[in-house]
Parts: structure tokens; sequence; C-alpha cells
């Protein structure tokens, strides 16, 4: 898988024609970030740049895995990374994916856009180790919300040339 250099900085000038760049953000690396960075990749291949981070790195839960391989990704060789400054810099799109308004507080540059997707982290939402729904719903809200992502890309792209 080709990976994006976060050290190249984003233009930000809509008259540079490049690959948008998304950067998914959350405050940790054992769900959210690796489904929607899978996705993104999956869905927008040719349409856009994709990265992800958290504000703490941790393992990917199991159950991440077993959700996603159910979707047909194999995630377990997530590259998981520390939100930067650099990272941000690199990014056109900062997705925050929190439930918690100001749980995540990623530095946007100049140019760039935050969203805020309010997806609860499904490894707090389980009832003990073995509860895959949250993780199942967190996965079907990522994938629905990366769709009408890059569907709403391949719009503005029409007549352009």
């Amino acid at each position: 898988m080709n990976m994006p250099n976060p050290k190249t900085k984003g233009s930000h000038n809509p008259n540079y024609r490049r690959l948008p760049r998304i950067l998914f953000v959350s405050e940790c690396t054992g769900s959210r970030t690796a489904m929607a960075e899978f996705f993104a990749r999956d869905l927008g291949e040719g349409l856009i740049d994709v990265m992800s981070a958290g504000a703490e790195l941790t393992p990917l839960d199991p159950r991440t895995i077993e959700v996603m391989r159910e979707a047909g990704y194999d995630v377990r060789d997530y590259n998981a990374r520390v939100v930067s400054r650099d990272l941000a810099e690199w990014a056109d799109v900062i997705v925050v994916l929190c439930a918690t308004p100001g749980k995540v507080h990623p530095y946007v540059p100049e140019g760039a856009v935050r969203k805020d997707w309010p997806i609860r982290n499904p490894a707090r939402q389980a009832k003990d180790e073995r509860d895959k729904a949250p993780f199942v719903k967190a996965r079907d809200d990522i994938r629905r919300r990366i769709q009408q992502l890059v569907n709403a890309i391949k719009l503005s792209r029409i007549g352009q040339g």
C-alpha cells in the first residue's frame, strides 16, 4: 500500500491539482481511526489521500479486527500514528471521530477544514470483552459517512477536466 508522506505540506489552494488529503483523528487508535482509514483508502481509491492518527497510541482492539474482517478488510497491519502538527499540515480536511465535543483538539492549519463526526468509542460502549455490537455500529456508521464523502467528491469533479 503506497502511504502518503505527512512531511509534504498541503497547499490548501483549490487551484492546485492533486488529490484531497483527509486525516481522520480520534482520542485513540484502537478502532475508529483504523476503520476510517481502511474504508477511505478502499472507497476513495484514486480520489483522496488518507491517513489517520490518535491523540494516544493504543493497540487495535480484537473486536475491530474481527468486525473489519467480516466486512472484507484485514486491518492487522494498521500503521497507528500519534496526531501531530506535521500530519495536520499535510491534511486538507481533518475529520474528528469523537462523540464528545472538545475531547480531541487537533491543530487545524489555515485553509484546512475540520469536520466532526460524532461516533462513540465502541470499546467504551461494549458491555463486556465479547460484545461486538458497538463495533459493528461504529464500522457501519463510518463506512456510510465515508461513502457519502466520496460521493460528494465525485460529484464535485463533474465537469472538471
